[in-house]
Order: structure tokens, then sequence, then C-alpha cells
């Protein structure tokens, strides 16, 4: 048997076990993570891993964590509040919109080119072997519009039908109506 029995609210503060129980350990201090900073921060690394190339938008189903990156960066540079917040995080420059076009200067002069005869045009291979997200994403092997207008061609009816006035009609009005009472009572 118990040898200490509980007969009052003292019995209970007064025993040495209930000074265990009535101890409160102290809250640990949780800071609140911005997933919008950790995923800027993954976004950075992928870039570091990957000798600085951004990541792109592609159609590549095996790069489709690759192609989440380049929406939530592109995301993030379109918002000024997003720009604001995850400044202090940008070790590489990716929200200097400054910085963005004027690399895009710098890709729309490379990709310029003057060629006084045919033969600079025909001897410069360039574009057939530049890999970058230009030739690799070219319309020439984008076909989705072609399954888009196959799909618009397969869901249309053969006959569309033209409605036209029956002069009639009132002979008929009351067998419609009558339909549709028994429908809406159920029958």
């Amino acid at each position: 048997m118990n040898k200490n029995i509980i007969r009052s609210l003292e019995d209970i503060f007064n025993d040495p076990k209930a000074d265990e129980l009535l101890v409160i350990e102290p809250k640990k201090n949780i800071i609140p993570i911005n997933q919008d900073v950790e995923n800027f921060k993954e976004i950075q690394e992928w870039i570091k891993r990957h000798k600085g190339r951004e990541p792109e938008r592609t159609r590549d189903v095996s790069r489709i964590v690759e192609r989440q990156m380049a929406n939530r960066l592109k995301n993030y540079r379109s918002h000024e509040d997003m720009v604001e917040l995850l400044k202090p995080y940008d070790e590489l420059g990716l929200l200097n919109i400054k910085n963005q076009k004027n690399e895009l200067k710098n890709m729309i002069k490379d990709e310029k080119k003057e060629f006084s005869s045919l033969d600079d045009i025909l001897n410069d291979d360039s574009v057939l072997f530049n890999n970058d997200r230009k030739s690799i994403n070219t319309k020439l092997f984008d076909t989705e519009k072609f399954h888009k207008i196959k799909r618009e061609q397969k869901n249309k009816p053969e006959k569309i039908s033209q409605r036209h006035n029956m002069d009639n009609f009132k002979e008929y009005e009351h067998l419609f109506k009558q339909v549709q009472a028994e429908i809406a009572s159920g029958k």
C-alpha cells in the first residue's frame, strides 16, 4: 500500500515529487523561417553548383526543379517588396535589375553579327553549335502549337445547328410546360 495518503491539496503541494511535476521548462526561442528567403538561398546554391548559370524555364520534365527555381526567381525579381525582403541575402547580385538589363544588352550584342557576304554567313556555325538557352528552346523544336490545333480540331463538332423560330409553337407550348412541371415535381 501507499504510505503517503493524499487527503488535501496541502498534502499534494508538500509532497517532494510535486516539485518535480510543477517545474516549468523555459520555452525555446523559435525563430520564424520565411520560406521565400529559404527558397532564394536554395536558388543561389543551385547557381553556385552550376558555375554561375541561372535556372532556365525549360519544358524538359527531368529538369522540373530547375524550372520551379526559374519561376521563383522571376517572381522575386518582378515584385519590389520581394526584392527589398531578399536584398540582404543576395550574394550573387541576382536581384540587381540594372545588372539584368546590361546582361540582356550584352546577349543581344553577342547574338547580332554583321555579315558582308554569303560566305561569311555560311562559314559562321556559332548559331548551330551554341548550346545556350536560345538555341535549345527555339521555335523550331516547339511543337506545342500543333498539338493545340489538333486538339481543337478533334473537339470540333461535325455539324453546328442553327436555331429557327417555330411558327406554330403556341400549339405545343402547353406540352412543354407540362413536361417541365413533371420534371420539377420529380415524376
